[in-house]
């Protein structure tokens, strides 16, 4: 979790019961492993403040950022449409077209599927 989505947490009382406040934090630029894989943490605001999403080997894991064909809420509090936007067009369109991404729930896209076809992107 991002140290700032915590502290919105746990500012607003958002949380569904008790939450254990993190160990650590995690932000861009941080260096996770998964085995031998090298993570890559992305700061990607605008779903939440604290959006991050995860490039491991041509694979983002996109969380509530980014979706096939579609794009995460900002309705909800601490959403941000123009924020999300930046966020994607700043941070994941830089990633190559071939980069598989997996959202937090639907199927999975591409890069290149979304650069091209996604109307919330054009």
């Amino acid at each position: 979790i991002s140290k700032v989505d915590m502290n919105y947490i746990e500012k607003k009382k958002m949380a569904f019961g008790p939450m254990k406040r993190a160990d650590f934090f995690i932000k861009e630029g941080d260096e996770l492993f998964f085995g031998n894989n090298k993570i890559m943490i992305l700061d990607t605001p605008g779903h939440s403040k604290g959006s991050l999403s995860f490039l491991i080997e041509g694979t983002l894991f996109s969380g509530d950022v980014l979706f096939q064909n579609s794009i995460g809420r900002t309705d909800l509090p601490g959403g941000d449409f123009d924020e999300l936007i930046e966020s994607i067009k700043t941070k994941l369109f830089p990633l190559p077209d071939k980069t598989q991404v997996m959202p937090g729930h639907g199927p999975q896209t591409t890069m290149g599927m979304e650069k091209s076809f996604n109307s919330y992107l054009r």
